[in-house]
């Protein structure tokens, strides 16, 4: 997998959606556990204040995401990636590693 510089962990509420840059790259939504544990609910790409900013919106489609972000303390971290292609793979990779939900065709 390509070597990517993630971002310092932006507390994941409206408030700091101004935090998010505008720009395109791969993201994914932490959920912090008990203790000093992260866990990973989500990963995404595309432009990340919008992605950021449509899955808290209370029509988010993904019920399990909507459910982690109003019930949880969750974080954004982001990577800028360039290429298209990049990004696929890229979120490709990290979704199977695991997720709590993404939804995977089966």
């Amino acid at each position: 997998m390509i070597d990517l510089d993630w971002s310092e962990d932006i507390s994941y509420t409206l408030s700091n959606a101004e935090l998010i840059p505008d720009a395109m790259g791969v993201y994914k939504i932490l959920r912090q556990a008990t203790g000093k544990n992260l866990y990973r609910v989500y990963v995404g790409q595309g432009n990340f204040r919008e992605r950021c900013l449509a899955h808290l919106r209370p029509d988010e489609p993904n019920t399990c995401l909507r459910e982690r972000l109003r019930n949880y303390d969750c974080l954004f971290r982001y990577a800028l990636v360039f290429r298209q292609a990049d990004r696929d793979e890229i979120e490709e990779e990290l979704i199977n590693q695991g997720t709590e939900c993404n939804q995977t065709a089966s």
